[in-house]
């Protein structure tokens, strides 16, 4: 599965240079799907990433306002497959908005992999 980036996230290069961290912190990880989006002053991201050893999903959730940006907060939760299909069925994360459809077409082949 190739990894998208999507909206300010053109790649992996430019994920590492918002979130102001080293491409060491992926060691061990692959980027499914990140996302970006700013609306006026705000911001919010969503990456997910599976670990290559393991195959368990992980996600960053990250968001700032118009006196910030990404940097710090590049955090991994752990993260399921099942949780994943809830969160989305819900519809409630913000960051979800910029990359739903992408996200939905990743769960539906995760799920087929099971």
């Amino acid at each position: 599965m190739k990894s998208i980036y999507l909206n300010q996230f053109e790649n992996e290069e430019s994920m590492l240079k918002e979130f102001g961290i080293d491409k060491s912190v992926l060691d061990g990880y692959k980027v499914l799907l990140a996302s970006y989006g700013q609306e006026y002053y705000d911001g919010y991201a969503f990456v997910l990433l599976k670990r290559k050893q393991t195959k368990e999903l992980v996600t960053v959730y990250a968001s700032h306002c118009s006196c910030y940006g990404l940097e710090g907060q590049f955090e991994l939760e752990e993260s399921s497959l099942e949780l994943l299909n809830k969160l989305y069925a819900e519809d409630h994360y913000y960051a979800f908005r910029e990359c739903r459809k992408e996200l939905g077409e990743i769960l539906i082949r995760l799920s087929k992999k099971k």
